[in-house]
């Protein structure tokens, strides 16, 4: 009966899958006092027929009753201006930008020799289980697969881990569309299954196998903030940095945050590379 009421007052689409809220009110006449004039009109009508139509039979005087009874109810219903809401609540698939940077300092090998920094390095890699993160000990085999990957290269094994299986996690509860930024921000695509019964983690390896990480500088800051105003009032569910945090640049990326946090966007950030050593590179001598 709800589900039909629902169909007949409302446009909905048949494929709905939200959550409808249903309230009944009263915007005229209170339903407390509409009973009690109820009340009162039947007991003057009962009275009225058994006093002014005594030789009426009294089957004729009852329906006669009845009917003015009926008449009094829909007259009070009336009064009352009864409201029926039915509120759908459904959720919007949102978009989660995702920012990669391709500046030069990406191809740099990074010397792991901590074991948190191995374990990182193996779990973006799927050599760990990434269900127990940097509790498990992590074997020597391993360990020197990734002890000395380049950023870039750790970047393309998370986009390919099976077990971390993150694109197609995201892509099942937001739209994902990357970015790639040096000293400026370049769209790449959005992220699309190759077969529309799922994504997989190879649609995400297709799409990222164009970015080529040869810009001179790193404008973190700049890049945020262009996003974030270029998005304009589409409705963003955060945005996903991944970087070695070498802000050579622009606008401090501190700042950029804090556009981000008036606008009510979160920011995730996946930092490739490893907690101590410095980025240095020789670009000329004279």
């Amino acid at each position: 009966m709800k589900d039909w009421i629902s169909h007949l007052l409302s446009a909905a689409d048949p494929s709905f899958t939200g959550r409808e809220e249903w309230s009944f009110g009263c915007e005229g006449l209170s339903s407390g006092w509409a009973f009690f004039l109820f009340l009162l009109l039947i007991a003057a009508v009962v009275w009225a027929y058994g006093k002014y139509a005594p030789l009426a039979p009294r089957w004729r005087r009852a329906v006669m009753a009845a009917l003015r009874g009926a008449m009094i109810a829909v007259f009070l219903v009336l009064l009352t201006r009864p409201v029926l809401n039915i509120t759908t609540n459904e959720s919007v698939r949102q978009n989660l930008l995702v920012l990669i940077d391709s500046s030069q300092s990406m191809t740099l090998p990074d010397h792991r020799d901590r074991p948190d920094d191995l374990k990182r390095a193996a779990l973006a890699a799927g050599k760990l289980d990434p269900h127990q993160g940097l509790k498990q000990e992590i074997p020597p085999a391993a360990a020197s697969e990734v002890q000395n990957l380049t950023r870039w290269n750790l970047v393309g094994k998370m986009t390919a881990n099976g077990k971390l299986n993150l694109w197609p996690r995201l892509y099942k509860k937001t739209d994902v569309t990357f970015y790639q930024f040096g000293r400026g921000l370049q769209p790449v695509g959005q992220l699309q299954p190759s077969n529309p019964a799922a994504l997989k983690t190879s649609d995400a390896v297709s799409l990222l196998r164009g970015i080529h990480p040869s810009e001179p500088a790193t404008a973190i800051g700049d890049s945020l903030r262009q996003v974030v105003k270029g998005a304009g009032g589409q409705p963003i569910s955060g945005i996903f940095l991944i970087t070695d945090g070498g802000n050579n640049s622009g606008l401090p990326p501190l700042e950029a945050a804090q556009i981000a946090r008036e606008r009510n966007i979160p920011l995730f950030i996946y930092g490739v590379g490893v907690t101590s050593v410095p980025d240095l590179i020789l670009r000329e001598l004279t």
